[in-house]
């Protein structure tokens, strides 16, 4: 399937007829308030949502964290090691559409994402309000999580409709004149994670095609991505290049229930725990090493317990001889705990948050709509130069 994939894009960027130099223009600017409003992200981790802010000045704000409900912790678990779902039968859909109809959630299972969700929702609006003003409204957000093998798309798309939310990730709809696989329809955690540190981002990301030069001439970073919680290990590791790119190379990953903080009273001596936990992000690592001919060059941290002084010394001795020839394991991991890891995803995906409210789908803004902002700019200022005086 993922080599499909693959061929599919490949396929794509020769059947575009526009030269990448010359990706279309929009007909008209983007509205101020899309332009201006913060790009948000979400984290839904196994036990916990987080939210962050990407603002139209590059600030990134930590906005909140949500303790999970256990219906919540009991749903996902479930769907992290299972089947794919089947697709919908005619039966299921004409249910889930009634109970929409009725102002019901379309499923059980999709009340318990709605209600992390509206909770996301509801802090996000309130630590953003004061300075952005009561009438701030919350619309469109990135999502990221883990991945949950067993998760219907359509249970997301009807928990974000239900909490009144629309995804950038969402595909293209018939009539948006948008081909399929010009833009991201899945942002995974470890994808998340290497945004927010920096990594894969073009420069010229409001020009898809130019965007897309840049990223087939970046580095590949083979990087180990680690989220630590009380609930759950989640690893994963492989080759990644250009992490909002819509087609992504398979990442080696595991997600482990019994290697979480809370599940050390589980084992007869906390060491054993541990030497757990080592094997598990040794073995994930090994995994990805094996179809490389380089070290580990980057690993990242997420989740609550991520800087655990045990876990760090786990983490240390587990990829000590992993490591790429110009970096020592204890430098890696030294770097990789330099943000917050609660808020790594969610700060990964307000990037791409940001990134969709300064770049519309399927066009680039005509070099004048800068100079109106600009223009906008200065009036506000002049106003506020007046009022003051």
């Amino acid at each position: 399937m993922m080599f499909i994939s693959w061929c599919f894009a490949a396929l794509l960027a020769v059947a575009v007829d526009t030269p990448r130099d010359q990706f279309p223009f929009c007909s008209e600017c983007l509205p101020a308030g899309v332009y201006d409003a913060p790009g948000i992200g979400f984290d839904l981790t196994h036990s916990y949502g987080t939210s962050a802010a990407h603002l139209v000045n590059s600030s990134v704000l930590d906005l909140s964290k949500v303790v999970a409900s256990p219906d919540y912790t009991t749903f996902l678990s479930r769907l992290v090691d299972a089947p794919g779902p089947p697709a919908l039968t005619f039966l299921e859909k004409w249910r889930r559409s009634l109970n929409k109809k009725l102002g019901r959630p379309a499923t059980p299972e999709v009340g318990v994402l709605a209600d992390m969700l509206l909770s996301l929702r509801d802090e996000t609006v309130a630590a953003l309000s004061p300075s952005l003003g009561p009438s701030f409204h919350l619309d469109y957000v990135a999502i990221t999580g883990p991945p949950l093998s067993g998760l219907r798309r359509e249970d997301l798309s009807d928990a974000l409709e239900y909490a009144g939310l629309r995804s950038w990730l969402d595909p293209p709809q018939p009539g948006q004149g948008i081909q399929a696989g010009m833009y991201p329809e899945v942002l995974g955690e470890a994808h998340a994670a290497v945004v927010a540190d920096g990594n894969g981002l073009c420069a010229n990301y409001r020009n898809l095609f130019v965007c897309w030069d840049e990223e087939e001439r970046m580095p590949s970073n083979l990087v180990l991505v680690a989220s630590f919680t009380r609930r759950a290990l989640y690893v994963a590791a492989g080759v990644v290049r250009a992490p909002f790119d819509w087609v992504q190379p398979p990442l080696v990953h595991t997600t482990d229930f019994k290697a979480g903080l809370e599940s050390m009273a589980r084992y007869g001596m906390p060491s054993e725990f541990w030497v757990h936990v080592r094997g598990r992000l040794r073995d994930v690592a090994q995994q990805a090493l094996a179809s490389t001919n380089g070290g580990l060059t980057k690993v990242l941290l997420l989740g609550e317990n991520a800087t655990n002084p045990d876990f760090l010394d786990a983490l240390r001795e587990s990829v000590a001889d992993l490591v790429g020839s110009k970096s020592s394991g204890d430098t890696v991991i030294r770097e990789a705990v330099l943000a917050d890891p609660v808020f790594v995803g969610a700060r990964g995906a307000a990037q791409y948050a940001r990134w969709r409210q300064e770049a519309p789908f399927g066009c680039r803004e005509l070099p004048t709509c800068e100079d109106q902002r600009k223009e906008r700019v200065n009036d506000i200022w002049d106003r506020e130069r007046v009022r003051d005086l």
